[in-house]
């Protein structure tokens, strides 16, 4: 049977407590039926700010690990400060001749954008910018 909808709440108040709890709810739900399952059933779920985690130990996540990112996007598509330079270097990264494009080709990731429909074309900026960085290097998309 599929896995119950995700049901957690965030703080209201942009702070990482709301956030984990949604990663942890949505990583849960990823061990459901479909071809993210497959992958990931085996896996175990850690939930993380990203402020964090170290960008550049991500290649290691290639085969053992499956990332699961929530992005809220704040005014004019900025993502939060404590996501901001984990975004910086991912987008650097994605576009410097040095890094190699394949440098994620064995990593699953996948991004829940958060973000205000008053924001017009900022909506989920955040979020799709660190989707298509990831893309970018290589990374393969756990679900869309």
């Amino acid at each position: 049977p599929p896995p119950p909808p995700c049901t957690a709440r965030g703080t209201g108040r942009g702070g990482v407590t709301g956030a984990v709890s949604t990663a942890r709810c949505h990583a849960g739900g990823l061990r459901g039926p479909g071809d993210g399952a497959r992958v990931v059933g085996t896996l175990r779920a850690r939930a993380a700010a990203a402020d964090g985690v170290e960008p550049e130990r991500l290649a290691g996540f290639a085969g053992e690990h499956a990332l699961a990112l929530v992005c809220p996007t704040y005014a004019g598509g900025a993502p939060p400060k404590n996501m901001a330079w984990f975004c910086r270097w991912l987008e650097e990264a994605a576009i410097d001749e040095r890094v190699s494009g394949d440098l994620l080709s064995g990593v699953w990731a996948s991004v829940f954008a958060v973000g205000d429909l008053t924001y017009g074309g900022d909506f989920c900026a955040a979020g799709k910018a660190l989707a298509a960085h990831l893309a970018a290097l290589g990374a393969r998309p756990l679900a869309p």
